[in-house]
């Protein structure tokens, strides 16, 4: 597939890229148990690992996402029943402006399924989902260490431009 519509949240978008075919799709309460473990594998790769990796607040947040789909988004990328990849955002607003933005939670694709179309098909299924809720735009945060340098290219070749930046400290 050399062109992607951008989906709404209940359509599937099918990938071409590994033994059987990705499909992009809303994620569904029955999700949750593989969502909790893809957590786990983007929590051990990703700079935050030192802090502690909570199962049951995850739990609870999907919950709360899942059955949210106006001002929450949670979509997977599913081969063959095995959760690949994720890309999770919400609804909010500058302080100084009452338009809806739409900013990213967490966006992840496992290392063995990175160079596939999963990750440029559920970014389109988030934007189409922004804009079917009058977001003004869509940010996307890249905080996390895992392949950051790798998602900022992809994010540009997308027609993203960087628009400042995120600076941490321990304290």
């Amino acid at each position: 597939m050399s062109s992607y519509p951008a989906t709404t949240r209940a359509e599937a978008a099918p990938v071409v890229g590994g033994p059987a075919p990705i499909i992009c799709r809303s994620a569904r309460s029955a999700d949750i148990p593989a969502l909790i473990e893809l957590g786990a594998r983007f929590h051990a790769e990703s700079r935050y690992k030192a802090l502690p990796y909570d199962r049951g607040a995850l739990r609870a947040r999907l919950e709360d996402a899942v059955v949210r789909p106006m001002d929450h988004f949670v979509a997977v990328a599913d081969e063959a029943g095995a959760l690949v990849g994720v890309l999770a955002g919400l609804l909010t607003a500058f302080p100084f402006a009452p338009v809806p933005i739409a900013i990213d939670a967490c966006f992840y694709v496992r290392p063995d399924r990175r160079g596939v179309p999963a990750a440029r098909h559920l970014l389109a299924m988030f934007e189409s989902w922004a804009r079917e809720r009058g977001a003004a735009c869509v940010l996307l945060g890249v905080t996390s260490g895992v392949a950051d340098e790798r998602a900022i290219r992809l994010y540009q070749r997308l027609g993203y431009q960087l628009t400042g930046a995120i600076l941490g400290k321990g304290v």
